[in-house]
């Protein structure tokens, strides 16, 4: 995953253009907006960014503080799940945090960007695989 975000953040900020960008932000990142009554649309990016939006990142410190986390915390997780289920806690931990985000602002116009919600999922996981009694 760390290398899917960090080609993602490559292409954004070496290759596409403002236009592009700000197409991928609007498709691909999360705004709690779309799911209020009166904006709902069942559409590609209600459905997708709930997931996605933890490939774009609005920085680079961002991302480099988000990618740190995850290999500290990610690559023990993945050793002990195997490649199929870390995507599978990847996509859940996703969830939850756009779950906890639409909670606290619901209607908000503001996107959210990054993988720490997918991330915290992996520290609370490694936390307890290595807390084991």
């Amino acid at each position: 995953m760390a290398g899917l975000c960090i080609g993602v953040h490559l292409m954004r900020t070496l290759v596409f253009d403002g236009q592009i960008d700000r197409w991928l932000i609007v498709n691909f990142a999360f705004f709690p907006i779309r799911y209020a009554p009166g904006y709902f649309q069942l559409d590609w990016p209600t459905l997708v960014s709930p997931f996605t939006h933890t490939l774009l990142h609005g920085d680079w410190v961002h991302l480099g503080f988000n990618m740190i986390w995850l290999v500290a915390f990610g690559a023990p997780v993945a050793y002990r799940l195997g490649w199929a289920r870390t995507i599978a806690l990847w996509a859940i931990t996703a969830f939850g945090a756009v779950v906890l985000h639409t909670a606290l602002y619901f209607g908000d116009w503001v996107p959210l960007l990054g993988a720490s919600g997918a991330v915290s999922g992996f520290l609370g996981a490694a936390a307890r695989f290595g807390f084991r009694a």
